[in-house]
């Protein structure tokens, strides 16, 4: 289990069984689970206004996991740094939202031009005489 320095914060949770894997039962830590929950919980909502774009929901989850995550990574006290002061899965955070934005400008952005109303075809079109 992972766990962040103890915390009285109210989304703090607090594992009271004898066997859980905490320093402390009597104590509350942050739960990352939780947090992921809640981050779920507010984008669910806006799937039907981003049903017009394909993959939108998708792309903004894993941008909102991964900087989540990111962040939570300051919080825990059960890994390594790797570089810079980061820990490993800080960096796969980052790259994981790198991935996340090109992924999203590849199949949201696009080119305006395609998706604008198709001009008539030349038959259509008035001619001049």
């Amino acid at each position: 289990m992972h766990y962040g320095p103890p915390s009285n914060f109210f989304l703090a949770v607090r594992n009271s069984h004898p066997e859980a894997l905490t320093p402390n039962p009597h104590l509350a830590y942050h739960s990352g689970g939780l947090y992921e929950v809640l981050i779920g919980a507010i984008v669910w909502p806006l799937r039907k206004r981003l049903k017009p774009w394909p993959l939108a929901l998708m792309w903004l989850m894993l941008a909102l996991l991964a900087l989540a995550r990111f962040f939570e990574f300051f919080l825990r006290s059960d890994s390594g740094d790797l570089a810079l002061g980061l820990e490993t899965a800080q960096w796969t955070s980052l790259l994981l939202l790198a991935i996340t934005v090109v992924g999203a400008g590849l199949t949201l952005g696009g080119d305006t031009a395609s998706r604008r109303e198709p001009s008539p075809p030349a038959s259509r079109r008035s001619r001049r005489t």
